[in-house]
This record gives C-alpha cells, structure tokens and sequence, in this order.
C-alpha cells in the first residue's frame, strides 16, 4: 500500500526529472511534478476510453507534452521516455533493495544470539 501510493508516484517523477536533466532539458522540480500529473491524467483518460488506439494516442500525446513543456525535439523526447523508465526501475530497485537490507538487520539485530541465555561469552 504505501509502495503505491508514496514511493512509486515519486519515483516516477524524480526518474522524469532525472532523465529531462541528463538530456538538456529545461525544467525544475514543481515544472516536473505538474507535467508528470498532466502526462498520468492524460494517458489514463486516452487508455481507458480507447483499447490499443488508446495506447498510441496516449503515447504521442505524452511524447508532445514532453516536447512543449521540456523543450526538446521529437528524439529527445522520446529518449526520455525510455531513461525514464529504465532510471524508475533503477529507483524501486534500489528502494527495494535498501528496504531488504533494513528488513535483515533488523532481523539479525532483534534475534542475535547474545540474547540468549546458553550463550556463552
């Protein structure tokens, strides 16, 4: 639950910002944030309205939105499209993986064996 509502929306928008910066494109954290809102309400309205046709008009409608908001050309905008969604997985991959790492510490922490009486020092 708190996966889908807080660090999967923030990942997708820091994975926008990140993949705008590192391909010249003007933007800053709030120009992210309401583009990356527009682009969700937009190809969900496209995709739930419209089967596969949904699908591509989604997609060149978040291709221009990218275009006109961050300034870039048609391949750049498409090139973020693609290192956005390699630099998200990269974000949950990490976040899972610290989260995993946290999770066996803690583990390992609260069941240590000095916490036990036959443990001899």
């Amino acid at each position: 639950m708190i996966m889908s509502l807080i660090v999967m929306p923030f990942a997708s928008f820091f994975s926008l910002h990140i993949a705008v910066k590192l391909l010249g494109g003007r933007t800053n954290l709030i120009k992210t944030l309401i583009v990356s809102i527009l682009t969700s309400i937009t190809y969900f309205f496209f995709t739930s309205f419209f089967d596969f046709f949904g699908l591509l008009i989604g997609f060149i409608v978040l291709i221009i939105i990218y275009r006109k908001m961050f300034y870039l050309n048609w391949y750049y905008s498409f090139l973020v499209w693609i290192l956005q969604i390699i630099v998200y997985y990269l974000l949950l991959l990490l976040f899972w993986g610290i989260l995993i790492v946290l999770f066996i510490l803690i583990f390992l922490y609260l069941f240590s064996f000095k916490d036990f009486y036959w443990y001899a020092e």
